[in-house]
Parts: C-alpha cells; structure tokens; sequence
C-alpha cells in the first residue's frame, strides 16, 4: 500500500514539476512554433513537434523545443511519439496543430484565466484560455 501511494506522489510531483517548466516556458502571448513531422498512412495521425524562442538576457536567441513528452504527460491525450521527436495527436477535418497548442494553452493558463489572475485574450472567447498561446506553423 505504501509503494502504491509513494508511486503516485511522485507521479503527482513530476505532474506539477511538468506543469511549472511548462508554464515558465510558455507565458501567456508567447508564439508557439508547430512542425508537422510525420503523417500517417491513413492520415488521422500526425505527429507534431512544438517550438518557441527563448531569449538568454544577453541579447541572443534561440530555437527551443518544447519537450513531447512534458506536453504528453499535461494533455494527457497528445502522446509523446520519440521516433519523430514529437506529439501523437489523432484527429481529421482540422487544424490538428492549431488544437494541440490550443489543448495545451487551456492546460496551463485556464485556471488562472477564470480565477482573473491573468488578463482576458483580445482575440477569441474571453472566457477560453485557449487564445493565450499565439501558434505560427514552420
């Protein structure tokens, strides 16, 4: 019984510890870059990498790849593909990588959005958190 709740406390932590690098990561209005890597045959499955650019205080930039399987494991649903470097998602008749930054902006900021700590998108339903993450394809 004990391993079973230290196993999930520490699932629990990794969770959390997901959720804060992600959030440090992608603040609100920060442009998320999507690369579709694979396609499949059937062409329901795609697999997306995620990108931003981060700056080092310096002046510099840099390219940075938004971990899959960080972002797998806050969606839960967008699984993380290490073959292609990315994020399994499944889905047909729309943007599949406008939905998988849009998913994953409603993970990290909806709460804060309804509990008016942040400040309400310009763009979209005010009361979706999913406009919060601007998403440019490459």
């Amino acid at each position: 019984m004990a391993d079973n709740e230290s196993a999930a406390q520490a699932a629990r932590d990794r969770d959390n510890d997901d959720l804060a690098y992600l959030r440090n990561l992608l603040p609100p209005g920060k442009v998320v870059y999507a690369v579709i890597r694979h396609v499949s045959r059937s062409g329901i499955v795609r697999t997306i990498s995620l990108h931003t650019i981060t700056t080092d205080g310096k002046g510099g930039s840099d390219l940075a790849w938004v971990p899959s399987p960080r972002v797998a494991r806050v969606l839960r649903h967008a699984s993380d593909d290490r073959k292609y470097d990315g994020n399994r998602v499944h889905g047909t008749g729309m943007d599949m990588c406008w939905k998988l930054v849009a998913d994953l902006s409603r993970a990290l900021w909806q709460e804060d959005l309804d509990a008016g700590r942040i400040l309400k998108p310009d763009l979209g339903d005010p009361g979706d958190a999913s406009y919060l993450l601007v998403m440019r394809r490459l």
